[in-house]
């Protein structure tokens, strides 16, 4: 029976394997990027599939909406591939644009999502094993074109028809191109140039698209290089020594590998030579007058650069204007005239500009004290002879000179002073300066002492008369930062601020002090610390505390709720308290500079901690955690949980969850306060054990576990399998992979098993000694001893829960574990067609 079912196995191996290997494609995704017929990709549907790949059949073809002229950069157009295969009935296919390296061109955009996809970036092809259809199928995608100049390029595709009967037969694999070209555009057109004779003139086209080549035209005749003329066939036109019969209207054809553009117009025209016509004149002004200089000229698009000496000055205009001239105006003048075709000189002109009448050094006001001597001076250029008139006010003073003197100043001699200086270029007055005379410093009002309280603010005053006058507070003589006004203010004041204050004031003509003014600080009532609000307990002592000031002769007095109690003092106390104790309490404390009051403190009588409830929690999972909370009343609670009579570090919350509960562990709670502390009864929480579900399989095709509630039965993946709900599963496939079961006890708990790998062809057969491995244990590198070297094969590496840690093909019969944490690992493999099952040992 065993080598029955074993013959059965090969031969339907065989034939699924044969099936997955001649069907459009065994893969759920589709084909497998690489594989369009490419030169670059060098593989096709044969690296799948059956069969000779067959090229340039009209079986298979692509088409697009793409023009003959080429495509245009940018834009989008639509390709289509189409294979026809009489009689069948499953289609596949892969295209991709490559350049002959590989590069892939322009994008492709699935507009046919149900069938079509991208795969590896630059490949579209088919859904799923292949695209049902009878005798013939298509499939539609759009792609934008890659940028300009990108150049030619093909789009290269691999069909695959299939009669979808699991077999070589009747498949068929088709190879198609189709070349594509970029159309020739023009980027830049060419412009008009104006040209000299005997000059150069060039005209210039930028285009993109595929093998460009270039024509120009005159005047619709084409050209040809030689003598004056050169790159007649290419981008850039280039014509020397222009002469009248160069000139014409230009264009140029831009010729591609699909199509040919023309340029626009560019108009070749000749400019007139550069030259003077009028020359600039000589001009002599007085300084702060106007004039200009004017040159004419003949040519074509004439600028003009007017120069002082060798330096550029005005702007590009056949007049230089001088507004306001200035000495710096003066020098010699000449005009470069640029054009097309060459430039000009004008003559030089002279501009003379003679020096107005000017002020260079003004008088300087000045301040001086009655008797003193005034001495104004004022300095000046200017054209011809100087005369000078000086005046106060409207008055004339003095005589004609450049120095007024005033002896033996006094108050009568104070006023604005100016000077009237007349030229050979007209006049200038000097600036107004102000002559003061000033009076002695004096004081006028002295300074007040007075008594001031702590916190209070203080003002001293001080008059005085002068001219300029400052000020400066002075405290016992040291000048005080900040005062200089005739009012010296002390905000806040302290005892510290007691002292004599006097004021130095500085004036033009002298300096004075005042007369000392003393101020005494008096303390005034102030509370630094209020009395707190409170709890008491009954029968225990109270005391209410204030922190003030007053000043000297400092008083006390208590009041609860708005009545006086206590005596004069800081500090109130109860010796033992009473419910009738409770009430508002607060304090005035009154002194020399004053009373204040105190907030209010309320006195409250604080209730001991009761227990009203203690949860009682149900019975949980192994691994589950337990939640209880404590109700209770009182004043200002505090809690305090404890497990099996410890206290627990940090729990001091009415509730408490403890993550890792055992059976039979007991809880209490202790509430406090002030005033008592109060313990809950204990409570036992009982925790269940999870079930330990165990799957075997005793013969065929049958996977049992233990005896439970519930079960649920999952895949590989821990998927549930619908329907796999009782104590037994067989799988439907009969394929040799991992399961596992979720079970349920009667207590409500549950858990999942560790993974089993089910093995079709019975347990007995599944572990027969062909293959083995050594070292095992091992640190890093096993070997795989079997009858004949096996070449290379796949082994899959679970841990103990099940989990896939390594999946890897063997080459050689070696196998690296390095990177494996140390533990037991089951390893799976398939051995010549049986399943493998060993025990791997990682040190």
């Amino acid at each position: 029976m065993k080598k029955v079912l074993f013959a059965i196995t090969i031969i339907v191996s065989i034939i699924v394997f044969s099936y997955q290997n001649n069907d459009v494609h065994s893969s759920t995704s589709g084909a497998p990027a690489g594989r369009s017929g490419s030169p670059a990709d060098n593989g096709n549907c044969t690296s799948c599939h059956a069969g000779t790949a067959i090229s340039n059949s009209p079986n298979a073809v692509i088409t697009s909406t793409i023009p003959s002229t080429g495509y245009v950069p940018g834009q989008t157009y639509t390709i289509t591939g189409t294979v026809l295969g009489t009689g069948l009935v499953k289609f596949g296919f892969e295209i991709s644009p490559q350049a002959i390296n590989g590069t892939y061109r322009g994008t492709m955009v699935v507009t046919d999502a149900p069938n079509t996809q991208i795969t590896g970036t630059k490949y579209i092809t088919h859904k799923t094993a292949g695209t049902a259809g009878s005798g013939s199928r298509s499939w539609s995608f759009n792609w934008v074109a890659p940028a300009a100049n990108t150049g030619d390029f093909s789009f290269y595709g691999a069909f695959n028809a299939t009669n979808n009967q699991g077999s070589s037969t009747g498949d068929i694999i088709y190879l198609a191109t189709l070349p594509v070209v970029e159309a020739a555009q023009i980027a830049t057109q060419p412009t008009a140039v104006a040209a000299c004779v005997g000059g150069n003139a060039t005209f210039t086209v930028a285009a993109t698209g595929s093998n460009l080549s270039y024509l120009w035209k005159r005047n619709g005749a084409p050209l040809s290089n030689g003598g004056t003329i050169a790159g007649a066939t290419s981008a850039t036109l280039t014509i020397t020594g222009v002469i009248a019969g160069d000139v014409g209207n230009y264009t140029v054809d831009v010729i591609g590998s699909g199509n040919t553009v023309t340029s626009t117009i560019a108009a070749l025209t000749l400019n007139a030579a550069t030259a003077i016509s009028t020359n600039p004149t000589n001009q002599t002004v007085c300084v702060g007058s106007n004039t200009s200089l004017t040159v004419a000229a003949t040519g074509g698009n004439l600028s003009y650069q007017w120069k002082k000496g060798i330096a550029n000055v005005g702007t590009n205009s056949p007049t230089l204007s001088f507004n306001n001239t200035t000495g710096n105006d003066a020098g010699s003048y000449t005009c470069v005239v640029t054009g097309s075709c060459g430039n000009a000189t004008s003559t030089a002109a002279v501009v003379t500009i003679n020096p107005a009448t000017a002020i260079g050094t003004q008088p300087q006001g000045q301040t001086l004290c009655a008797g003193s001597t005034l001495t104004l001076t004022v300095a000046a250029t200017g054209t011809g002879n100087l005369s000078y008139q000086w005046k106060r006010g409207t008055t004339n003073v003095g005589t004609n000179s450049a120095t007024l003197t005033v002896n033996s100043i006094t108050a009568n001699d104070a006023g604005q002073y100016t000077c009237l200086v007349t030229g050979g270029c007209g006049n200038a007055t000097s600036n107004a300066v102000t002559v003061t005379v000033n009076p002695a410093t004096a004081v006028t009002n002295q300074p007040v002492g007075q008594s001031a309280c702590v916190g209070s603010n203080v003002t001293f005053n001080v008059s005085a008369a002068g001219i300029g006058l400052l000020y400066e507070w002075r405290k016992n003589g040291a000048p005080i930062q900040g005062q200089s006004s005739p009012t010296l203010t002390l905000n806040n004041v302290t005892l510290g601020d007691t002292a004599d204050y006097t004021c130095r004031i500085i004036g033009t003509c002298g300096t004075v002090f005042s007369n000392p003014a003393t101020l005494t600080i008096i303390n005034s009532a102030a509370i630094s610390q209020q009395p707190q609000s409170q709890s008491a307990c009954i029968g225990e002592p109270l005391a209410l505390n204030v922190v003030g000031t007053g000043g000297t002769n400092t008083v006390y007095q208590w009041s609860k709720n708005g009545q006086p109690v206590g005596t004069n003092s800081a500090t109130f106390t109860i010796p033992v308290f009473a419910i009738g104790d409770t009430g508002n309490y607060t304090v005035t404390i009154t002194g020399d500079c004053g009373t204040v009051e105190s907030g209010i403190a309320n006195v409250a009588n604080a209730n001991p901690p009761q227990i009203n409830s203690m949860s009682l929690p149900l019975p949980i999972c192994e691994g589950s955690a337990v939640d209880m909370a404590v109700q209770a009343t009182g004043d200002n609670l505090s809690y305090q949980w404890y497990k099996n009579g410890n206290e627990i570090t940090n729990e001091t919350n009415a509730f408490y969850s403890d993550q890792n509960p055992a059976n039979n562990d007991v809880y209490t709670c202790s509430v406090f306060n002030s005033c008592d502390s109060i313990t809950s009864s204990p409570v036992t929480v009982t925790v269940n054990a999870a079930p330990l579900p165990v799957i075997s399989q005793p013969i065929g095709f049958t996977m049992t576990t233990g005896t439970f509630v519930a079960y649920q039965w999952l895949d590989e993946n821990k998927q549930i399998i619908q329907g796999a709900n009782a104590i037994q599963y067989s799988p439907q496939n009969a394929q040799a992979r991992f399961y596992y079961v979720v079970v349920t006890d009667a207590n409500g708990c549950s858990d999942t098993s560790a993974s089993f790998f089910y093995e079709p062809l019975g347990i007995t057969e599944n572990l027969m000694p062909i293959l083995s491995i050594y070292p095992n244990p091992s640190a890093g590198d096993v070997y795989f001893a079997m009858p004949a070297n096996n070449g290379s094969f796949n082994v899959q590496i679970i841990n103990g829960m099940g989990q896939l840690v390594l999946d890897a093909v063997v080459e050689n019969n070696y196998l690296n574990i390095g990177q494996l944490p140390a533990g037991i690992y089951t390893l799976s493999t398939i051995y010549k067609n049986k399943p493998i099952r060993l025990r791997l040992a990682k040190q």
